[in-house]
């Protein structure tokens, strides 16, 4: 029981690992997109 358990939490656990993650990176590439769309924006001008 106490196996069943932790194979439980430690799903749990690299779930929100995962979540944390992909939403970090998704930030970060939106933060990558905008700032070059401004980039090119200004260089337009």
């Amino acid at each position: 029981m106490l196996n069943y358990a932790q194979t439980i939490k430690g799903i749990t656990f690299a779930y929100f690992k995962s979540i944390f993650y992909l939403k970090r990176t998704l930030v970060i590439s939106i933060r990558i997109t905008l700032l070059s769309y401004t980039t090119k924006l200004k260089y337009q001008r």
